[in-house]
């Protein structure tokens, strides 16, 4: 049937070009900031980077460093965590776009 064909010919070579996009998209919302920015009018709705970029202070003259590297690392480790479980995909997608067939 047209969905055995879907699912047994057709996503298992699409899952490369998936696993590609899932990234892109998950990194692309993971940081965005200007439009949480916009909507969230209350501080305990911010999301991991406004409240990273909220603990920088120009007003101040001594930083608090180790809490906003601490903060960036956790900011960052979901990131880390999603491309390691679909590296995989995205290496055997950049090999197969350097064969010639």
């Amino acid at each position: 049937s047209h969905w055995q064909i879907f699912w047994h010919i057709i996503l298992p070579l699409c899952r490369p070009a998936l696993a590609t996009a899932a990234v892109f998209l998950f990194v692309a919302h993971w940081n965005s900031l200007l439009q949480p920015l916009i909507y969230l009018q209350t501080t305990s709705l911010y999301t991991l980077p406004i409240y990273v970029t909220s603990l920088v202070n120009p007003q101040q003259v001594v930083q608090p460093w180790p809490t906003i590297m601490a903060a960036s690392f956790l900011t960052a480790l979901p990131l880390i965590v999603v491309f390691l479980l679909l590296q995989r995909h995205l290496i055997g997608g950049i090999i197969l776009t350097g064969m010639k067939g």
